[in-house]
């Protein structure tokens, strides 16, 4: 059972890192902003520099391994944003698609796979539903994925962003999260669906929790970092505020969680890709531990880091963090699906 990440795949990892840290200050501007305009110019920008690395190749892959949890965890930890602007509208998008793409028109496939336009998922899990939120790059994307209930289960249809738009209103959400995600009111297209093709939910589900397990992993990791490297140069009296014996419980603690966090979900990952009988549980409890550990994680952080962790990027992850026990699997859904396949084992 071997499933730790080679010296070869972290370097390719840190190749990435290198290519898109020096860019990263006037992305996080463009993607912050509350301007839908520039943070398209963000996302699209940020696509472009993702584009000429292994990345999507690595996502797209059939079964997802460890070595595509690497750069979930890389992305995800230098910008939140971007990540899920990725991971949740084009490449959600172009790993439900692409099993379908015989009964879609394929032209728009190699733009959203080389990333020159962007995408968005739409899920409505039952009719008459309210508004949506949580819609990825709902407020700008050139084309939505629009899963919808039908009477045999679900359909998913393609639309354009003139089709969507003439049947939903869009607004960006409020801070932290902004033009990434979207409050979407659909009135009459989702439910007189003519085209499209069916679709099981669970598959849905099951890609959204490879993201949000990556994304978990990003931020229990920046949150270690900058809680260490705070009390590092903090001081109480005479030294550093890392040598408080408390302080160094919560960074031993945090860390604890990091460590046991990855390697459930290398595990996890790694069952994936070698079709493990056990590969639907683990993924499960990937899900539920590592949501639940990022939210603790950031929460004793900022603890540690006080006003300093409340007013910075701390902050805006915590709120994010409440996001990953939510959607996909909820981690109490995916409590009950583990004590059913259990049962069943």
């Amino acid at each position: 059972m071997d499933f730790e990440w080679t010296e070869e795949e972290i370097a390719m990892a840190e190749g990435f890192t290198r290519t898109l840290s020096p860019q990263l200050g006037e992305l996080e501007t463009r993607l912050n902003s509350s301007e839908v305009k520039l943070a398209r110019e963000g996302v699209l920008r940020g696509f472009g520099l993702i584009s000429e690395s292994p990345y999507c190749s690595l996502i797209l892959r059939e079964r997802q391994g460890p070595t595509s949890l690497l750069f979930r965890e890389r992305l995800s930890y230098l910008s939140p944003r971007l990540y899920f602007a990725l991971e949740m509208g084009n490449l959600l998008f172009l790993k439900i698609v692409e099993p379908l793409a015989q009964f879609f028109k394929a032209d728009y496939y190699d733009t959203l796979k080389n990333l020159r336009s962007v995408a968005s998922v739409l899920v409505l899990e039952a009719e008459g539903v309210g508004p949506i939120s949580f819609v990825p790059n709902g407020a700008y994307a050139d084309l939505f994925l629009l899963i919808a209930p039908n009477q045999k289960g679900y359909k998913a249809s393609v639309f354009d962003q003139l089709e969507i738009g003439a049947s939903t209103e869009s607004t960006p959400m409020d801070w932290p999260f902004g033009p990434i995600f979207s409050h979407m009111r659909p009135k009459e297209l989702p439910y007189r669906l003519d085209h499209g093709v069916s679709l099981e939910l669970g598959t849905l589900r099951k890609i959204q929790d490879q993201i949000l397990i990556g994304a978990s992993l990003g931020s229990i990791k920046r949150a270690f970092e900058e809680a260490r490297d705070f009390t590092k140069a903090k001081r109480r009296g005479d030294r550093p505020l890392i040598a408080c014996q408390e302080v160094g419980f919560k960074l031993a603690e945090i860390f604890t969680l990091l460590d046991a966090s990855r390697h459930l979900a290398l595990r996890a990952f790694w069952a994936e890709e070698i079709a493990h009988r056990e590969k639907d549980v683990l993924l499960f409890c990937a899900k539920a531990f590592c949501a639940e550990s990022s939210e603790r994680v950031l929460s004793e952080a900022i603890q540690i880091m006080g006003k300093d962790g409340f007013e910075g990027s701390l902050k805006e992850l915590y709120l994010f963090s409440k996001l990953f026990g939510v959607l996909g699997t909820p981690t109490e859904r995916a409590r009950v699906n583990i004590g059913g396949l259990l049962l069943g084992a």
